[in-house]
């Protein structure tokens, strides 16, 4: 069941990957609610990277381009024109039920729900005020691999995240790969995200963000780190540390992470932000054993 939490007109800041968000409403004032996935996100009001507009009681103006991407039966891309692109999340038979409207290069997002969408909400007492519900799950992981790569920010990798000691740690590994059990055996550092990993670059380097996308487990932190080792899962493997090739890591973490496939100069962008994640920091397979701290392995080699 979602459970949400009342937000105030001066409290819609989120922070995550470092970028900070606004969340605007046509409702104004008023108070509302946002899922509390967010809450360990939200911060005080301060100046925004963008500001996401709430439009649940508007339809979003026509589609008009053409589709560039689309993961059926989930959610399309469109080319909107006039420098704008469209994500559809859809609902069953292919209607779209929320719409979210990027105007390329710009600080400011709209997101619409359309009919359908009104109406997933339509049994829920609090539903005139549930406006976040539509910056969710989905699409805010759409928005951030959007904003992250046209930024040149960073890219979202389908991994775990631990931080020991101001050393941050990332264990790629497909769904069912062994991030659960790993986050349950960690004894001596901080788990940022037991599934989905922001890496980005800052000030002095790569760095690990923890966002709101959790795992089995739900943990999920708005910590931070300097990366210091990537560690591919391998649930086959004995317990330790065990070689990788360049070559193999790097075709590994580009399956395993969220670059824009439909936009050349971003998935050019993921991948040498990949490759030099690789070949800054020690990478090698890990094999490990429910219940044991992974961190230990790496201390050993």
């Amino acid at each position: 069941m979602l459970q949400y939490d009342r937000v105030e007109s001066s409290d819609r800041h989120l922070t995550i990957g470092g970028v900070v968000v606004r969340l605007a409403s046509q409702h104004g004032p008023a108070p509302w609610y946002l899922r509390n996935i967010y809450r360990p996100f939200r911060v005080a009001p301060c100046e925004p990277d963008v500001i996401v507009r709430l439009l649940l009681d508007t339809d979003p103006p026509p589609a008009e381009g053409e589709v560039l991407f689309q993961n059926l039966p989930y959610w399309r891309l469109r080319e909107q024109g006039r420098g704008s692109r469209r994500y559809e999340q859809l609902a069953k038979g292919g209607l779209f039920y929320r719409a979210m409207d990027i105007a390329v290069g710009a600080g400011e997002v709209d997101l619409y729900g359309s009919p359908a969408g009104r109406a997933v909400f339509a049994h829920d007492p609090i539903a005139d005020q549930v406006l976040g519900a539509l910056f969710d799950d989905h699409l805010d992981q759409l928005f951030f691999i959007h904003y992250l790569t046209e930024r040149r920010i960073g890219v979202i990798i389908h991994g775990a995240a631990v931080e020991r000691d101001g050393r941050g740690y990332i264990f790629p590994a497909q769904p069912g790969g062994g991030k659960t059990t790993l986050a349950r055996g960690v004894a001596s550092g901080t788990i940022f995200t037991d599934d989905r990993t922001i890496l980005r670059r800052g000030a002095g380097g790569l760095e690990i963000h923890g966002g709101p996308w959790y795992g089995e487990l739900g943990l999920k932190s708005p910590g931070k780190a300097p990366l210091a080792g990537v560690y591919f899962l391998d649930k086959t493997a004995p317990p330790g540390l065990h070689p990788i090739s360049p070559n193999e890591a790097f075709r590994e973490l580009l399956h395993l992470s969220f670059p824009t496939y439909w936009d050349r100069a971003g998935l050019e962008f993921a991948m040498d932000t990949l490759e030099a994640a690789l070949g800054e920091v020690p990478i090698a397979r890990l094999g490990f054993r429910l219940g044991e701290d992974v961190l230990a392995i790496v201390d050993r080699a």
